[in-house]
């Protein structure tokens, strides 16, 4: 308005799909500056006098009449993000040649900061969805995340979406392959309805997140082709639904509903989806390793033999130094006259009961009469 000496201004931004979604404006209230949205500006637009535009009849019946109109595009990589609007109801007054030049340069510059400023905020979206999907990997791999592994995952889906609500759905068969599960399962929710939705059971033919599981690609919806309760029945929101998918096998489901945040956008496709794959990754890793620790144990025939296996299993898992195991005889028993000191299990370093310091060897004995389970620093 400054450089054009315009008495209105309105900067109209469109959606993805070309609609108009806010204004801002100054001078005209709220319903002219949708009014000028209205006019297809093209590579731009200038009018001289509006009476004599086809399209502008609402715009020429202001208080007092809108005559001259300048439009100027704004694109960022050659997306329309908007445009800018300028308009005068001064009789005589007409937007010269070097007004509009003026102008269409701080649209381009105005393109360039939107540009910049998208790249800095996906770029630091990306950041925190990796950020998440290390710490999944680093809990579920660790043996000891703070919740379940669905939890898990679909509690940092539901935060870093910004969503209202999060699901999380595994086929019903597990053990079968994915074209022949019947059912889905919701088996972890976070966020508003998660008493309505946990366990309700989708059908994998005729639903949108059996659609998903069998073709195994993400999409982004506001309708679900089968209902579920507490979930698809709460209201139209935009949502994203993502396969879990690890070694070609789908594990499961997230799907991701907002409200009243905007819409998920197609860049959300991209982020979410090496989050899902790195869930995947990480539960099926998880999974596999509790698999071959259990063959390993069952295979075991002694005590020392199961201690023996289970250290080394840590020692991967953990990816420690040193695992130390130690077994104490039964206070009071045959054992314990006979032998006397505990017997010491070492993966990594060679250690023997005698050859530890006495503060270590007081310490694992005081761990004896502990409680089951609960890690000591």
């Amino acid at each position: 308005m400054e450089l054009s000496g315009a008495r209105f201004g309105a900067l109209g931004i469109r959606a993805s799909d070309g609609t108009l979604v806010s204004f801002v404006h100054a001078g005209i209230d709220g319903d002219t500056a949708r009014r000028l949205g209205d006019l297809p500006v093209g590579e731009g637009l200038r009018v001289d006098d509006l009476s004599a535009h086809p399209h502008a009849t609402a715009l020429h019946a202001h208080d007092p009449p809108m005559r001259a109109l300048l439009g100027i595009p704004i694109s960022v990589r050659a997306a329309d993000f908007g445009s800018l609007y300028l308009a005068d109801d001064r009789p005589g007054r007409v937007f010269s040649d070097s007004q509009e030049g003026a102008v269409r340069a701080m649209a381009t510059a105005a393109a360039a900061a939107i540009d910049n400023a998208r790249l800095f905020e996906r770029q630091r979206e990306s950041a925190k969805w990796m950020k998440a999907s290390r710490e999944i990997t680093t809990a579920l791999l660790s043996g000891d995340p703070q919740t379940g592994p669905l939890q898990l995952i679909v509690n940092r889906a539901l935060e870093l979406a910004e969503a209202e609500q999060a699901i999380l759905l595994v086929p019903g068969e597990p053990d079968l392959p994915v074209d022949e599960v019947d059912t889905l399962v919701v088996a972890a929710t976070a966020g508003r309805y998660s008493s309505e939705v946990i366990g309700q059971q989708v059908p994998m033919d005729g639903s949108t997140t059996g659609g998903v599981a069998r073709r195994g690609l993400p999409l982004i919806t506001d309708s679900f082709q089968y209902p579920i309760e507490g979930f698809t029945d709460v209201g139209e929101r935009s949502a994203i639904v993502i396969p879990l998918v690890a070694d070609d096998v789908v594990l499961g489901v997230i799907a991701v509903a907002r409200d009243p945040h905007p819409p998920f956008g197609d860049d959300y496709l991209e982020l979410v989806g090496d989050f899902a794959r790195h869930a995947a990754i990480a539960l099926a890793l998880a999974a596999g390793r509790e698999h071959a620790l259990n063959q390993e144990l069952a295979q075991a025939d002694t005590v020392d033999e199961a201690v023996q296996t289970a250290a080394e299993e840590l020692r991967r898992l953990w990816r420690a130094r040193h695992v130390l195991a130690v077994t104490f005889p039964a206070r009071g028993s045959a054992a314990e006259a006979s032998y006397g000191a505990p017997q010491v299990v070492s993966v990594g370093e060679p250690a023997q009961w005698a050859g530890l310091p006495s503060d270590t060897q007081k310490f694992l004995s005081s761990l004896r009469d502990g409680d089951l389970l609960t890690p000591t620093r």
